[in-house]
C-alpha cells in the first residue's frame, strides 16, 4: 500500500482492469463527530469520488447545482468536476472514497474495462438510489483500509461498480448522448479527451481519430493545438507516460509489462522518452520512489 501525506492507497486487479482506491487519512482515522470539518473549498480531483449517505442528508454542490443524498443514496463525482461537500460536521452519516481505474493488457479475459469506462466519460454527478450494498462497502473500505481485508473489499467495489454500470445502462447512454451532436465543437473536444484518456494503449493514429471525429487530419491537428497547446503525439505520449509512472510508483509490475500495457511501441522508445522527461531510467525512478523521494516533471501535460 502506498501511504502518501494525505491518502491511504491500494489497488486490486480483475480481468483487464486495475482499480486504485484512495481514502483520505483524516476520514479514515475517524474524526470526532463534535469536531467541525475544515471549511468547504471548491476543488477537483484527478480521480472519481464516491459519496455515500446512510442517515440524515449529504449535500454536494457542483457549479450551480446541489445534489442532495438521502439515506440509501450514493453519488459519483467525475474527475476534474469542481465541487464541494456542504456539511458542517463529520457525524458518520456519510463517507467518501476516491477511485480510478485503468486498462491492463491481458489475454483471454472478460472485457471488464469497457463496462466501467463510461464512468470516465460522464461530465455530471451520477446519483444512485437504494445503494445499500455500495454504502456498506464504502464504509468497510474506510474502516479496513490498512488491513489485508481491503483487497477483498476492493474487488467487491469493482463488482458493484460494474453492476451499477450494467443496471443503469451507462454504456448505451454514453453512446446515445454523443450521437445527436457529433458536429459540435464541444463534443469534439469531449470525444477527443475520451479517446486519449481511455484508448491511449491502442495504436492511435491521426487518421483514425480524425475519421472518428468526422474531420480531416489537418483540422484535427488544429483542434489538438487549440485544446492542449501540444501535438497529438505529445498528448498521447503524455497520457501513456503518466500511467506508466503511476505503475512504476505503486506496483512491482515489470517494465516490459508496463510498456505493453501503456501502448508504447517498444521498450526502447519508452526508455528514450522516459529518460528525456526524468533524466534517468524507469528502474532508477522506481528505486528512488521506494526511498520516498518525490519525483515530478512539468514537461508532460497532465
Amino acid at each position: 500500500m502506498n501511504d502518501n501525506a494525505e491518502y491511504y492507497q491500494f489497488s486490486v486487479t480483475a480481468e483487464n482492469v486495475i482499480l486504485e482506491i484512495m481514502i483520505e487519512k483524516a476520514s479514515a482515522e475517524n474524526r470526532r463527530s463534535s469536531e467541525p470539518i475544515p471549511p468547504a473549498v471548491v476543488h477537483t480531483h484527478a480521480s472519481l469520488e464516491l459519496f455515500v449517505c446512510r442517515r440524515d442528508q449529504l449535500q454536494i454542490r457542483c457549479s450551480d447545482d446541489v445534489s442532495v443524498l438521502h439515506p440509501g443514496d450514493a453519488a459519483i463525482v467525475p474527475a476534474f468536476i469542481p465541487h464541494y461537500r456542504m456539511t458542517e460536521r463529520d457525524d458518520g452519516s456519510g463517507t467518501t472514497i476516491s477511485f480510478s481505474f485503468r486498462r491492463q493488457a491481458a489475454r483471454e479475459c472478460q472485457d471488464l474495462y469497457s463496462l466501467l469506462a463510461p464512468f470516465l466519460s460522464v461530465r455530471h454527478i451520477l446519483v444512485f438510489h437504494d445503494a445499500g450494498e455500495l454504502i456498506s462497502c464504502a464504509f468497510e473500505i474506510r474502516q479496513n483500509c490498512r488491513s489485508n481485508y481491503r483487497f477483498l473489499l476492493g474487488l467487491h467495489l469493482l463488482f458493484l461498480l460494474g453492476k451499477l454500470s450494467e443496471e443503469h445502462r451507462l454504456v448505451q447512454r454514453s453512446e446515445q448522448l454523443e450521437a445527436p451532436i457529433q458536429d459540435s465543437k464541444l463534443v469534439r473536444f469531449y470525444r477527443l479527451d475520451k479517446i486519449i484518456n481511455i484508448e491511449y494503449m491502442r495504436d492511435l493514429t491521426a487518421a483514425d481519430i480524425a475519421q472518428r471525429l468526422h474531420i480531416c487530419p489537418r483540422q484535427l491537428a488544429r483542434i489538438v493545438r487549440k485544446r492542449y497547446n501540444a501535438t497529438l503525439h505529445q498528448m498521447i505520449s503524455a497520457k501513456r507516460m503518466s500511467v506508466a509512472v503511476e505503475m512504476l510508483r505503486q506496483s512491482d509490475v515489470p517494465v516490459s509489462k508496463i510498456v505493453e500495457a501503456t501502448g508504447f511501441s517498444s521498450r526502447t522508445v519508452f526508455y528514450h522518452e522516459f529518460r528525456a522527461v526524468f533524466g534517468m531510467t524507469p528502474n532508477e525512478y522506481r528505486k528512488r520512489c521506494e526511498g520516498d523521494e518525490v519525483l515530478q516533471s512539468g514537461i508532460y501535460p497532465k
